[in-house]
């Protein structure tokens, strides 16, 4: 798993479940914070590559990048205010939003 990344744990958690309920149970994945959406590309595209039907993908983001941490509170090296501040415009450049994949929001 360590050659295709965290990305394709929910894949395999759902493949996984599927076996116990079967295609008619409805799943969704939701991405809280997609900064570039190159996670749920990823994901999507692991579903594919499978040939496994996609669940609704669902992304939220504030666009605004990460906010300023509260006072004493430790976060990782180089996450700072306004990283991963990229524009709607630019997460949603890459997809094909004919393909099911929208986003909403500011």
């Amino acid at each position: 798993l360590a050659e295709v990344g965290w990305r394709y744990f929910p894949v395999a958690y759902i493949a996984y479940h599927r076996q116990f309920y079967g295609q008619k149970k409805h799943w969704q994945l939701y991405q809280f914070g997609v900064g570039q959406g190159e996670s749920i590309a990823q994901m999507y595209n692991a579903f594919q590559r499978y040939g496994m039907k996609i669940p609704r993908l669902v992304g939220f983001d504030s666009f605004e990048g990460l906010p300023e941490e509260a006072p004493r509170v430790k976060r990782p090296v180089g996450w700072k205010a306004g990283t991963y501040d990229y524009s709607k415009q630019h997460v949603l450049s890459g997809y094909d939003c004919k393909g099911g994949l929208t986003g909403t929001g500011s």
